[in-house]
């Protein structure tokens, strides 16, 4: 989610809290959310209030990809689900931080910030993007959580770098160097299904761009057999 540079931790301080985490939960190749309790009761929440919802963000991101650091937990939700989310999330014990709609934001989306046992964002919307995410959601075995298609991370990740690439003109400290990263990588994971990414892509306006930057990072994947398939 946006933020300053200030904000960013260093590659070696990084590293450092990656390993800590590691370590104090047993496991070498996945990391738990940063705080696991908040993250259970969220989920918890969600799941009794009977929301539909999916994690995105940077635990969605190393849910196909090997772990990074990350403090947040992001989920996305239909905009008629959002205020029932709010409800279940604030009985939970979170409490409203900020609400905003991001610059770039697909279908006039809006993010709600929870605070209280951690940090958590519920990105809310109507538009056939987040519902087709939703749909393709797949169970993660270790967070015990439905998370949102890789095809739909990846156009995700395109939009927030892009976002703060263009925050950053207006004056906003923001370089989304994260999300640049998260994007390339989820590319070049290759495990991602073309014609499920271009509609993703098409319902976010940035085929061209995602087909572009596919041929550059996973060329072999993207050069495969069939079109890109339009929606």
């Amino acid at each position: 989610m946006p933020g300053t540079v200030a904000e960013y931790q260093s590659p070696i301080s990084e590293a450092m809290e990656l390993r800590e985490f590691q370590a104090s939960f047993g496991m070498k190749k996945r990391v738990p959310p940063a705080n696991r309790k908040a993250f259970d009761t969220a989920v918890s929440a969600l799941k009794n209030a009977r929301v539909p919802h999916a994690l995105v963000g940077g635990l969605g991101v190393i849910s196909y990809l090997p772990p990074r650091y990350t403090k947040d937990t992001d989920f996305i939700v239909l905009a008629r689900d959002a205020r029932r989310a709010g409800v279940a999330l604030q009985k939970a014990g979170f409490r409203v931080l900020e609400a905003f709609t991001p610059v770039g934001n697909l279908a006039g989306a809006k993010v709600t910030v929870f605070g209280g046992p951690g940090r958590v964002d519920v990105i809310a919307s109507k538009s056939p993007f987040f519902e087709m995410a939703l749909r393709g959601a797949r169970k993660d075995s270790t967070y015990g959580v439905r998370v949102a298609p890789i095809e739909a991370l990846i156009v995700m990740k395109k939009l927030a770098y892009e976002t703060r690439l263009r925050s950053l003109d207006g004056g906003i400290q923001d370089s989304g160097f994260q999300d640049e990263s998260d994007y390339k990588r989820l590319i070049a994971t290759r495990k991602w299904n073309k014609t499920s990414l271009g509609k993703f892509a098409d319902l976010a306006g940035v085929r061209d761009a995602v087909e572009a930057d596919c041929a550059t990072f996973a060329p072999a994947r993207a050069g495969g057999t069939g079109p890109w398939t339009k929606n």
